[in-house]
């Protein structure tokens, strides 16, 4: 089956299933669908992984042990809606945390 009729064959599903009102795990006995199917296709679905017009841009940067030389002493760092504000001193594995927690959902 073609790409474009799966994707047209899941989100059919997908109505039905939110139409139904039922569970996730009575809809896929009921229709023969596998959850963790049903469950991925949710996923895709979701509107925080619908593709935007502009995707993010990534920029490379070094961290050094110096803090940073702008008047405030701190270093805003944009991700789609998220700010990150760093400042002298930072947690380097907070940050590092952090920003792989961002990478998975922007």
């Amino acid at each position: 089956m073609p790409k474009r009729q799966r994707h047209i064959n899941w989100k059919s599903r997908l109505n039905a299933f939110q139409a139904s009102g039922k569970t996730q795990t009575a809809w896929c006995v009921e229709n023969n669908v596998k959850l963790s199917q049903l469950r991925y296709q949710l996923r895709k679905a979701s509107p925080a992984n619908a593709s935007t017009d502009s995707p993010p841009h990534w920029l490379s940067m070094e961290v050094g042990n110096e803090p940073p030389k702008n008047p405030m002493n701190s270093l805003c760092i944009r991700v789609g809606i998220a700010t990150i504000e760093v400042r002298s001193g930072f947690d380097r594995e907070l940050l590092a945390d952090t920003l792989r927690v961002l990478a998975t959902i922007c």
